[in-house]
């Protein structure tokens, strides 16, 4: 009997073997099978992992743009702010004290009231020389600016029949930070001061103020003895500190030689305006003195002759 493998060894052998091979082969289809799906894989993550860090590098760009935008907004309003706070500082604490006395002359005024001058009487004591009433216009320098003040010299050498270049002559000879008015025009007619008080809204700073204004009955009777009378001089200004802008002094003949005699004393009233230069309410007042009257040993009728 020969001897060799049972019948079921070797069927069991093959069945062995078939499974190793199976096993083997199935390991061989997954490794290729993962080989060739390894690049598609890499192929497909590798665009996601290109979109996030371009994201991320968008995010990182976007907030440092509005990091620096900001800082340059912090740094701007920190700036003007200081300059602010500089400018209060400034206008407070150094210029304080000038900017309230500007502002307390702005508010108060102080307005002079002319003197009657006294009369001159001839020797029978008759009436040579008198006072009586008149308008003047004055201007308050303060209340506009120069350029302003070009303007309104213009509308008033409409009215006034005065040239403009004079009415800023006398606003530059007094200068535009006097806080006394400057007299313009003497003794307006009626016509006059209806036009002005029609246009009072449109001209600030421009006034009317009644004062006295120099009459001789006799009109040119005598007159280079008796004389006339207009405004200082600056020369008589600089001999008389205390004389007020636009006082009348006697020019020529008995008005000048007598002049200290008939001139009077000036007074003032002390007075609140609001914003539009309206009084509100009176602080004080200094009434004026008139002047002493003159006697002469002239007689009119025997001058007639």
């Amino acid at each position: 009997m020969a001897t060799g493998v049972p019948a079921n060894d070797e069927n069991d052998s093959r069945s062995l073997s078939f499974g190793v091979s199976h096993h083997q082969a199935l390991i061989s289809f997954r490794n290729s099978r993962l080989h060739r799906e390894l690049p598609m894989i890499t192929r497909v993550s590798s665009p996601s992992r290109s979109r996030a860090t371009n994201t991320s590098l968008v995010q990182n760009a976007s907030r440092d743009g509005l990091l620096w935008r900001a800082t340059f907004l912090m740094l701007l309003v920190t700036t003007v702010m200081s300059c602010v706070v500089l400018r209060l500082a400034y206008l407070q604490i150094i210029q304080g004290s000038h900017n309230r006395e500007l502002a307390e002359q702005n508010r108060i005024r102080l307005i002079p009231l002319p003197s009657e001058r006294g009369n001159i009487l001839d020797r029978h004591g008759k009436l040579l020389a008198s006072s009586r009433l008149s308008r003047s216009v004055y201007l308050w320098p303060r209340q506009q600016s120069p350029q302003q003040w070009q303007l309104t010299a213009q509308r008033l050498s409409q009215i006034l029949k005065v040239p403009p270049q004079e009415i800023i002559a006398r606003l530059e000879q007094t200068g535009y930070d006097s806080p006394m008015p400057v007299r313009v025009v003497q003794q307006i007619t009626p016509e006059i001061f209806v036009a002005l008080a029609e246009q009072a809204p449109n001209l600030p700073g421009v006034e009317i103020f009644v004062g006295s204004a120099r009459h001789y009955p006799h009109g040119n009777l005598a007159a280079h003895l008796i004389g006339y009378i207009g405004e200082a001089t600056a020369e008589d200004m600089a001999k008389n500190p205390d004389y007020p802008m636009g006082m009348i002094v006697g020019q020529a003949g008995v008005e000048r030689l007598a002049n200290t005699q008939i001139e009077g004393v000036w007074g003032s009233r002390l007075i609140e305006v609001d914003a539009h230069g309206r009084e509100k309410r009176l602080l004080g007042v200094r009434s004026a003195q008139p002047g002493n009257d003159v006697t002469l040993t002239l007689d009119p009728g025997t001058a007639k002759n």
